[in-house]
C-alpha cells in the first residue's frame, strides 16, 4: 500500500481553507461583505438595476457595520435553526414597512444561491470527490444540502436564509438615524438570548473518580469510528462488533455526544473528560488546541487519524496523519491500522494509550448520506478490519493485557451533524471490551465524556485535572496480572 508523505503541510493548509469557506462563522460574513462590495461597485457603474443587484446600493459606511452587528448576533445565537423564525419575522417587517421590496429579496437570493453553490462544490465537493475517486460525489452532496440543517454551506436552507436576511437588513436600516432600526436590532439581540435558551442542552455526566486499585491493563486502545450513530450501528448490525458487544460492557442505548456534535469538540471531550465550553475546542474551523489537561498529557500516547487529529492535538503530542485524498477513502483506515500495528511491535510496552480515528464511515455519510448503501458498506468494512486487528493482536500476544474502548465522536443525519436536531446525531455506540471486562449493560445515562475517566482508572494513572465523567467500576473484573 502506498505510504503518504509525512508532514502533510499542503493538506493541512487545504483543510483549513476548506473549512474557512464551508463553516458559517467565516463564510457568512465573507460572502455578505463580498456581495455588498460588488453591489456598491455595480451601482456606481450604473448597473444597479440588474437581477443580481436590484435597486440602488446601500451606503457601505452604514451597511457594513450593521452587517457585522447582525452577524455577531446570529453567532451569539449559535446560527441555530431556531433563528429562521426571527429571520422570517424580521424580513416580514422590512417588507411591510417598504424598506425592502420583493424584487430585491429575489435578487439577493439568486446571487447568494449561485455563490454558495459554487463555493460548496469547489471547496467541499471536489476534495470529497478526490478522496472518493468519484465525480458524482459533489452532485450527491449538493442534493443533500437542500435538506441539511447545520452551520455550514452544506446546509443551503440556513446559509441562504442568513445571507439574504443580513444583506436585506444591512441595506435597509440605519440605527444612527432611525429609532425603529435600533428597536429592530434590539429585538434580534433578544432573539439571540431566546435561541441560546432553547437550543439542545447536552447531557453532562456526574463526576465519579474512585481511587484505582492499580493498573487493570497494560495498554488501552481507543478505537473511534468517526460519524457512527447508534441508530446506524443498530440498523446495519456489523457482525463482529455486535458479537463483541454481547460479551463486553456496553451502553445499551448508546452514549451521548457533546454540543456541538462535531469531530474536534467531541474528540477533545473524549480525551479531556470535559465539555467544549471548558476545553475550548468549540468547532472544526479554528484549529484550536485543547486548553485543559488531557490524557496524552498524562499517559504516553499515540494518535492516528485524519487531519482533524492534528488540529485539536497539542504540538507535543505524537500524531500520525492519514491522508484520505492521497490514499482514497477506502484505503485510509487499512493504512492507519497497518501503521499502528508496526508501531505496536516497536513500542508495545512504552506506549499506554493508542488512539485510532477511523474515517471512512464519516466520510461516506457526508459524501453519499447517512442512509446510503455506501455508508452501510463502509461500516461493514471497518467491522471486518477490526475483526482482523483483534486477531492480529491475539497472534502477537497483545490482546490479553489490553482494554478496548470502541466508540464514536458523533452521529450523522442525512449528510451533516452539529445541532443535535435528530437522535441520529446525539447517541453513539460505546463498548468496553477485554479480558478484564465483565459482560454487562452500563447503568444510567452514559456520555463520551466518561471515556477519559475510565482510561485513567484502567491504567491506574491520575484523572485529568478538572475533568468530569463516571468510572464504571462494576464493568471491570480485575487486574491483568
Amino acid at each position: 500500500m502506498k505510504k503518504p508523505a509525512e508532514g502533510h503541510r499542503l493538506e493541512d493548509l487545504a483543510v483549513r481553507v476548506m473549512y474557512f469557506f464551508n463553516t458559517m462563522d467565516s463564510f457568512l460574513p465573507t460572502s455578505v461583505f463580498f456581495y455588498l462590495g460588488l453591489w456598491y461597485l455595480a451601482s456606481a457603474r450604473g448597473a444597479g438595476a440588474s437581477p443580481w443587484f436590484p435597486g440602488s446600493a446601500p451606503d457601505l459606511a452604514t451597511a457594513l457595520p450593521v452587517a457585522v452587528l447582525i452577524w455577531l448576533i446570529l453567532k451569539a445565537g449559535d446560527f441555530h435553526p431556531l433563528w429562521l423564525s426571527f429571520c422570517a419575522a424580521g424580513t416580514a417587517w422590512l417588507l411591510l414597512t417598504g424598506r425592502v421590496v420583493p424584487a430585491a429579496l429575489g435578487g439577493h437570493f439568486l446571487a447568494m444561491l449561485v455563490l454558495t453553490s459554487v463555493v460548496q462544490v469547489v471547496f467541499m465537493g471536489i476534495p470529497m470527490a478526490l478522496a472518493a475517486r468519484s465525480p458524482l460525489v459533489p452532485l450527491r452532496m449538493y442534493l443533500n444540502s437542500f435538506a441539511v440543517l447545520a452551520p455550514t454551506t452544506i446546509s443551503l436552507p440556513l446559509t441562504l436564509s442568513y445571507q439574504v436576511f443580513i444583506i436585506s437588513a444591512a441595506g435597509a436600516i440605519n440605527p444612527l438615524r432611525d429609532y425603529r432600526s435600533v428597536l429592530f436590532l434590539a429585538a434580534l439581540a433578544a432573539g439571540a438570548l431566546l435561541v441560546r435558551r432553547f437550543r439542545k442542552r447536552p447531557f453532562i455526566p456526574e463526576t465519579f473518580h474512585p481511587a484505582a486499585p492499580g493498573p487493570l491493563c497494560r495498554r488501552v486502545f481507543l478505537l473511534n469510528i468517526d460519524g457512527l450513530s447508534r441508530r446506524a450501528y443498530d440498523a446495519v448490525e456489523p457482525p463482529f462488533l455486535k458479537a463483541l458487544e454481547k460479551e463486553s460492557a456496553a451502553a445499551a442505548g448508546g452514549a451521548y455526544t457533546v454540543y456541538r456534535a462535531l469531530t474536534n469538540p467531541a474528540f477533545a471531550s473524549i480525551l479531556s473528560g470535559t465539555e467544549p465550553s471548558r476545553h475550548g475546542v468549540v468547532n472544526n474551523n479554528s484549529g484550536r488546541e485543547i486548553r485543559v489537561e488531557a490524557l496524552p498529557d498524562i499517559i504516553p500516547t499515540r494518535l492516528y487519524g485524519s487531519m482533524h487529529v492534528r488540529h485539536f492535538s497539542r504540538s507535543a503530542w505524537n500524531t500520525t496523519v492519514v491522508s484520505l485524498v492521497e490514499l482514497g477513502h477506502r484505503n485510509a483506515d487499512p493504512w492507519l491500522l497497518e501503521r499502528m500495528e508496526g508501531d505496536l511491535l516497536r513500542h508495545r510496552d512504552e506506549v499506554k494509550l493508542w488512539v485510532a480515528d477511523f474515517s471512512e464511515v464519516d466520510y461516506s455519510g457526508h459524501a453519499w448520506g447517512s442512509y446510503s448503501r455506501r455508508m452501510k458498506e463502509a461500516l461493514l468494512r471497518i467491522d471486518r478490519l477490526l475483526e482482523g486487528f483483534f486477531s492480529w493482536l491475539k497472534e502477537n500476544g497483545l490482546f490479553e493485557d489490553s482494554l478496548f474502548i470502541i466508540s464514536s465522536d458523533h452521529g450523522l443525519h442525512i449528510g451533516e451533524h452539529s445541532f443535535i436536531l435528530h437522535p441520529a446525531e446525539e447517541r453513539v455506540p460505546l463498548i468496553f471490551a477485554g479480558s478484564m471486562v465483565r459482560p454487562r449493560t452500563l447503568e444510567g445515562k452514559v456520555s463520551i465524556i466518561d471515556i477519559a475517566a475510565n482510561v485513567s482508572y484502567a491504567l491506574g494513572v491520575p484523572y485529568c485535572r478538572g475533568s468530569r465523567g463516571r468510572v464504571f467500576v462494576t464493568a471491570y473484573a480485575g487486574s491483568y496480572r
